[in-house]
């Protein structure tokens, strides 16, 4: 893919996930927001899949909608789901400070993982398996373990005791 398909595709997930996020956080409270973290993780990694399966760009134009409902599903179900579980165990400060570390390693990381991705595919861009993949296949695995891990989490505040609260109120 040129660098402006490339970015077509970014912008497609991206417009997708802003287009989505109030949906999607009416969905977690309805749902609960463990399962829309887990479809989210689930629906990004798909997305991941896509780019590593598929050369032709409509159709990833298309499948890059589901990649960005992913990201619209993760981005606040994470931080609902840590800050109920802190508010539920009475330590509401904690929260705060995990949600500055995370933000810290998350921007950290990115100075490393991006021209890392842009090295490896310098390295071999005409390989059968592109060496472009190969962050793409990382990322996969990393969402692989991501719903394995939120998959033993506890709900402390599951859609049912919220619909209890509105219905009371």
């Amino acid at each position: 893919l040129s660098l402006t398909r490339s970015l077509m595709l970014g912008y497609m997930a991206l417009a997708t996930s802003a287009f989505f996020e109030i949906p999607m956080g009416a969905f977690a409270d309805k749902f609960g927001r463990k399962i829309t973290l887990i479809c989210g993780l689930g629906l990004t990694a798909f997305g991941d899949l896509t780019l590593i399966l598929f050369d032709n760009f409509a159709l990833l134009m298309f499948l890059q909608i589901f990649a960005g409902m992913g990201w619209a599903m993760r981005t606040g179900s994470l931080e609902g789901l840590l800050h109920d579980t802190f508010e539920a165990h009475g330590d509401k400060t904690a929260y705060s400070k995990l949600s500055s570390k995370m933000l810290t390693l998350s921007s950290i990381s990115r100075v490393f993982t991006v021209p890392l991705g842009a090295y490896l595919y310098v390295m071999n861009p005409d390989a059968e398996l592109s060496s472009y993949t190969y962050p793409f296949i990382g990322e996969v695995c990393f969402f692989i373990v991501a719903i394995l891990c939120v998959s033993l989490l506890t709900e402390t505040r599951t859609h049912k005791n919220v619909d209890k609260v509105v219905k009371a109120n």
